[in-house]
């Protein structure tokens, strides 16, 4: 399954003889799911449809949900008849001669005509609309998605270019080092024995030992390539293992003696926070 980021948009409409319904829903980044409803028409049983089938199809993000409704099925004209009586014998006992009250007399009288939203009609003609609107939100972040999947695969190639690098230094590295004390000893004139030599390049050794650091880094490459190729949304996980892949790289960089692969181990994590900014953006 591709990778999908959290920013997006996404709308639809419907519209025919009796009015037109859009909805247009904005994503952003979030570390959690939030959803803001900006509708003219104020529901809980839409806050509650919009909420339900975001949940239903996201794990995170910040969702804007604009909904546009004019639509004869919104709301139910009725006449108060209560207190158009009222209105009447009040005119009629005040000595107006008043018949008939027009379509005027009555919408200019608060409390005379009242409007009342038909829930069950509204969220009929609505959850399609809503529903191709996220469809079309999915489809819009799975495409930002695909984006960062070709930033993380030339990245992540780059990695392990630099990481085999490593790899083939380890297998030099003693013969390295007592070469490079060789050459510091006679700048100094120094004439050590052999095991004074030898207690030397140990230590130098052990002090620059970085498998351990390759062998995690290893590690964590492979925990990355399977979770970006897993079904279910992985982009907090992959920001963790980003964050220990950096904290590797920061200690091979000071590990590492060869003046060459102290440049690469800068590269290096310098690649990782560039994907770790990208894994911000991922679902």
């Amino acid at each position: 399954m591709p990778l999908e980021a959290m920013t997006g948009f996404g709308s639809a409409r419907s519209v025919s003889s009796k009015g037109e319904i859009s909805v247009d829903i904005k994503s952003l980044n979030n570390k959690y799911l939030d959803v803001l409803i900006k509708s003219q028409t104020q529901l809980s049983e839409i806050d509650i449809l919009v909420k339900n089938l975001i949940k239903q199809e996201f794990i995170r993000g910040s969702f804007e949900v604009r909904i546009e409704i004019n639509h004869e099925s919104a709301i139910d004209f009725m006449i108060n008849h209560i207190q158009l009586k009222k209105l009447l014998k009040t005119l009629h006992g005040s000595g107006f001669n008043f018949q008939q009250p027009t379509l005027q007399d009555i919408t200019r009288i608060p409390g005379i005509l009242v409007t009342k939203p038909n829930k069950d009609k509204l969220i009929r003609k609505l959850q399609p609309v809503l529903k191709k609107a996220l469809i079309d939100l999915s489809r819009s972040r799975k495409s930002e998605g695909q984006k960062i999947q070709k930033i993380f695969d030339l990245k992540l190639t780059k990695i392990f270019s630099i990481m085999r690098k490593f790899t083939v230094f380890q297998k030099q590295a003693s013969a390295y080092r007592k070469k490079i004390l060789k050459s510091k000893h006679a700048l100094l004139g120094l004439e050590l024995s052999s095991d004074q030599f030898n207690q030397e390049l140990d230590m130098l050794n052990i002090k620059h030992d970085f498998a351990e650091e390759v062998e995690r880094i290893s590690f964590h490459l492979d925990s990355i390539g399977k979770a970006l190729k897993t079904n279910a949304s992985e982009g907090k996980k992959i920001d963790f293992l980003l964050q220990e892949l950096f904290r590797e790289a920061n200690t091979l960089m000071v590990k590492v003696d060869n003046p060459l692969l102290k440049n690469e181990a800068i590269d290096l994590k310098l690649i990782i926070e560039g994907l770790r900014e990208q894994s911000q953006n991922l679902q």
